[in-house]
């Protein structure tokens, strides 16, 4: 051993206190001073203190508690008497009051009763009478009724005679029904055995055949799979295809032909102008500054994709009739399209939206043509107000025509390139070059305050500012014979139906075709796959039948199976109907018994003399008077329970009244319990608050040390009372010989930290000395 570790135990050691007993022993080495027993005290001191005040505050908690419950339970006392003193008071009020009722119910029973009574006696009379009768006309002729002991034993041999024959008879019947349920089950058993035999001999047939089957299912899933892989490829190449056309498409497509001019700052300026009532000279610069940035920032107005003829070159025949056009579908997309371009400005100036119906379209080919008769049009431009009231009044409308001139049929490319300029007929127009001529119409209007003499009020017909916009419908007519356009509005008191508005937000007709047809070879292709995958499981299904069947030689068909099944079953009826004819039987043998022994007993009470005759007609009587009695009791058995039943029934009619006390009472003594939990509450967590804070003090007092460790010299203190015990670590000049030894080194550690240990149990501590 270390001589430090020497030292340190011959401190601990001495500082050590077993059983109570101040331990002496010395030691050439500084041990603990007599702080340590100080600590100790202090310690225990302060733990001793809060177990006290806490012991203090719980007491004063509690006496606080039941003087407040003794308050609360005092009131709460008060109040239910008064409030039961009130009850007794009220149900005493309305008994009194029930007494009539109750006097008046009682006598009807009573009455009823008597009357029962009465009837009673009547009918026991007459019984007795009619007996008493009998039972004289039997004496008279007692001869007939009296038996000699001779003529008893004969009938009961005779009755024994009878019984043993109907129980052999029974017990012949019981054999024989046991013999048939066997037999039945024997023979059905055995056909069931043949069936089975039979099967099992086609049954090697049938697995085969199975085999076979199985076979052509995994052929034919193959094929179906390989033809899969074939649609697939193919789909997959078309849907290649179309998505590069698609893709080609939306690369070639310009933006919308109606927003070609920036939704910015300076066209809102001149919109909201429109909206706002801006002056003349107001809306003229603004419409100037829009037109500047149109021309500066597109050269070329034909930049939109339906407008642009390199693009859309879609066409469709037209007919020219009186020098409008009239052909119905292209009248009827012109004024759609003319819709969507003025409710893409509406909707950005919180305008309703116009929309578009058959009535509205052919409205405006109508005013058109009178248009057309009555001399409107290039050069004589204005509104045909006769014409336009004659639609409106035709159509039960409020009607605003535009009269839009849209230049000379030789500077009309549509007009020119047409051959419309010849006048009426059949032609081919080019809708990419109709698309900009509504487009340029529109926009004339649109800026017509660049001209500094207009007021804008063509604009704001077609935004509708102004006008009443409920139930609007617009249509749009071409007049080749004279060079102009009409967008006629009508406006209706009620809703019509009306036509899909085309959306042209980077789209077209052709745009939507291809992209229509790729997403249906998308679909194709999906559903093949889906399709694909659907065979391939049903594939590996059939190889996995056709495998189970190969490999699983055994000869047992659901058919043989469902056979061998019954087997079980047939036993089972047979044991049920067994059971069933035991049971029979017994009951039967019970019933003749009991008949036997009945008979047996009647033969016995014959009367073999007059007095036995006297007694058993007296019993007769006697039984009648029981039979009387027990009636007249049960009169009045009842009688008092209807009685009872009155009371409970007039007692309970004033439930409703006394509720409302009772009520009271309940929700104090619930309010007073309440209060007595929320006190016991309240003490609880104090107590349990003041035993966490007395361990945590404890803890803190008393930590777990590794006292082994300062013993060994692992360690050059430890705690204990809340103060840490250092030992020195300097260099002793004293030699490990000099050092008092009462044994070995192993002895003295194992001595030493017994010791240790029971200190720390003891919280005893021995005095230091010093040398």
């Amino acid at each position: 051993m270390k001589k430090n570790s020497v030292l340190k135990t011959a401190a601990l050691v001495g500082a050590m206190t077993i059983t109570g007993a101040v331990a002496t022993t010395t030691a050439h080495a500084d041990t603990a001073s007599a702080t340590a027993q100080q600590s100790a005290n202090t310690a225990d001191q302060q733990l001793s203190n809060l177990k006290s005040q806490q012991t203090a505050n719980e007491n004063q908690l509690a006496a606080q508690n039941e003087a407040q419950y003794n308050s609360a339970a005092n009131s709460a006392n008060s109040q239910i008497t008064k409030l039961q003193d009130q009850l007794k008071s009220q149900q005493a009020s309305q008994a009194a009051q029930d007494q009539p009722a109750l006097e008046s119910g009682t006598a009807k029973i009573n009455s009823a009763a008597s009357s029962a009574t009465a009837s009673e006696n009547a009918a026991y009379s007459s019984a007795v009478a009619s007996q008493s009768a009998a039972n004289q006309k039997e004496l008279a002729n007692a001869a007939q009724h009296i038996v000699t002991p001779a003529q008893k034993a004969q009938q009961e041999s005779a009755a024994k005679s009878a019984y043993d024959k109907s129980k052999a008879d029974l017990d012949a019947q019981h054999k024989s029904t046991l013999n048939k349920i066997d037999t039945d089950y024997n023979d059905k058993v055995s056909e069931l055995q043949q069936q089975i035999k039979s099967q099992e001999t086609t049954s090697e047939q049938s697995h085969d055949q199975a085999i076979a089957d199985a076979t052509k299912i995994v052929n034919s899933a193959q094929v179906r799979v390989n033809n899969d892989i074939t649609v697939i490829n193919n789909l997959k190449q078309s849907l290649e295809q179309a998505k590069a056309a698609l893709n080609q498409a939306k690369a070639n497509q310009k933006r919308s032909p109606f927003t070609y001019l920036k939704n910015d700052a300076k066209l809102m300026r001149l919109l909201h102008g429109l909206v706002n009532g801006a002056s003349q000279e107001e809306l003229h610069e603004a419409a100037v500054a829009v037109a500047e940035e149109a021309d500066n920032d597109h050269s070329n107005d034909n930049d939109g994709y339906l407008e642009d003829p390199k693009i859309n070159k879609d066409t469709m025949q037209v007919t020219v009739k009186n020098g409008v056009i009239i052909t119905p579908e292209f009248n009827k997309l012109m004024s759609i399209y003319y819709a969507s371009m003025s409710n893409y400005y509406r909707e950005l100036l919180n305008i309703p939206k116009v929309n578009v119906n058959d009535e509205s379209v052919q409205a405006a080919v109508e005013n058109a043509q009178r248009s057309v008769s009555d001399g409107y049009g290039s050069p004589k431009m204005g509104h045909d107000v006769n014409a336009l009231d004659q639609i409106s009044a035709e159509h039960d409308s409020w009607g605003c025509s535009e009269n839009m001139e849209w230049g000379s049929m030789d500077d009309s490319s549509l007009f020119f390139d047409s051959g419309m300029k010849n006048g009426d007929g059949v032609y081919t127009v080019s809708l990419a070059q109709a698309y900009e001529a509504v487009r340029d119409a529109f926009m004339e209007y649109l800026l017509e305050t660049t001209d500094p003499t207009s007021e804008g009020g063509h604009a704001k017909n077609i935004l509708g500012v102004g006008l009443p916009n409920e139930y609007s419908y617009v249509g749009f007519s071409f007049q080749p014979k004279n060079g102009c356009t009409h967008a006629d509005i009508l406006i209706f008191d009620q809703v019509k139906p009306q036509a899909q508005l085309l959306t042209f937000n980077n789209s077209s007709s052709k745009l939507a075709t291809l992209q229509s047809n790729f997403d249906n070879i998308q679909d194709k292709y999906n559903e093949i796959i889906n399709q694909s995958n659907n065979d391939k499981q049903e594939l590996a299904n059939a190889k996995t039948n056709l495998a189970t069947l190969t490999v699983d030689q055994t000869i047992n068909s659901p058919v043989i199976k469902a056979l061998k099944e019954k087997i079980p079953q047939v036993k089972a009826e047979r044991d049920n109907a067994i059971s069933t004819e035991n049971s029979n039987y017994s009951t039967q043998s019970k019933k003749l018994e009991e008949q036997y022994q009945s008979k047996i007993a009647q033969i016995k009470s014959l009367p073999t003399n007059v007095d036995q005759l006297k007694i058993q007609l007296q019993a007769k009587l006697e039984n009648l008077k029981q039979g009387h009695e027990a009636k007249l009791a049960d009169i009045q058995v009842n009688a008092q329970k209807q009685i009872a039943a009155l009371k409970d029934k007039l007692a309970h009619s004033h439930d409703a009244e006394n509720q409302p006390l009772l009520d009271q009472i309940a929700k104090i003594k619930i309010d007073l319990k309440a209060k007595e939990d929320n006190l016991n509450a309240a003490l609880s967590t104090l107590k349990a608050h003041d035993d966490a804070a007395y361990e945590q003090l404890k803890t803190k007092l008393f930590p777990t040390n590794n006292v082994e460790a300062a013993v060994k010299g692992g360690s050059n203190s430890y705690q204990f009372g809340g103060k840490v015990v250092k030992f020195s670590t300097e260099n002793s000049n004293i030699t490990h010989a000099s050092l008092p030894q009462t044994g070995n080194s192993e002895s003295g550690l194992l001595i030493a930290f017994g010791a240790i240990t029971s200190m720390l149990g003891l919280g005893m501590v021995a005095k230091k000395r010093e040398y």
